[in-house]
């Protein structure tokens, strides 16, 4: 097994409708590890004999596994509005199969800023984490999103990976948003923690962990990294890495 940092550049406004208000649909600025694990393993439509997807089912024979993806800078947003159009009296009100008037908030590539007089163009950036079981490195290009948006991914392969385990003594913070459906612990409930409603799943962020298995690594600079595998990989990462 290898783990890789990756961070996400949409090349493309990316949208997915983590909500809809009326009208207009958002688009979260996280993004699930569900939509992750199928596009980085170019999934995008699995034969079924039910009615209803079976995530489960479908991600436990990937051969990567990634956490959701935060921000790494400030995300803008840009605002689309659709109007369906009669064309025979240029009217939106009609009656008959038009698409909802409305308006969309898409993650835009990025913002400009100006640094020593200058204009330097900052991308938009998605931080997350990926566990090759296949020692593969994550894809390059990968599409994502409600219209398949094209994305780069820069990875990074860390070092110094060991496992430990949480405890109420010595909690930890993870790098990343928890998943409770890849989750195995418990969180420290002396701190606050917020919870983010995102289909298909509800995401955890800003917590602190006092039980369970993680992996602490580092990268190129030793920065150190806390990241919480899904439950169901465990026991091949600790065939790889033993438990420290």
């Amino acid at each position: 097994m290898k783990l890789y940092k990756c961070v996400l550049e949409p090349h493309d406004f990316l949208f997915f409708a983590s909500r809809d208000l009326a009208k207009i649909g958002v688009t979260e600025k996280i993004i699930h590890s569900t939509a992750l694990n199928y596009a980085i393993n170019n999934t995008s439509r699995v034969i079924s004999s039910s009615s209803q997807p079976d995530y489960g089912r479908d991600i436990e024979k990937f051969q990567i596994r990634v956490t959701p993806a935060r921000p790494v800078n400030m995300v803008p947003e840009i605002g689309f509005s659709y109007n369906a159009v009669n064309d025979l009296d240029i009217s939106t009100d009609a009656v008959g199969n038009y698409p909802t008037v409305g308006k969309y908030y898409k993650i835009n590539l990025g913002t400009v800023c100006m640094i020593h007089g200058r204009q330097i163009f900052e991308p938009t950036r998605f931080e997350f984490f990926a566990l090759s079981f296949d020692e593969m490195p994550p894809r390059r290009v990968m599409r994502v999103g409600k219209k398949d948006n094209y994305c780069i991914i820069n990875s990074e392969e860390l070092h110094g990976i060991m496992i430990k385990e949480a405890t109420e003594e010595y909690p930890v913070e993870p790098a990343h948003p928890i998943n409770p459906l890849e989750f195995e612990g418990f969180f420290e409930d002396r701190f606050p923690i917020s919870l983010l409603s995102l289909p298909p799943h509800l995401l955890v962020l800003n917590c602190w962990v006092k039980g369970g298995r993680y992996i602490e690594a580092r990268d190129k600079i030793n920065k150190r990294y806390v990241i919480f595998p899904p439950k169901d990989r465990m026991s091949k990462i600790n065939e790889s890495y033993g438990s420290n």
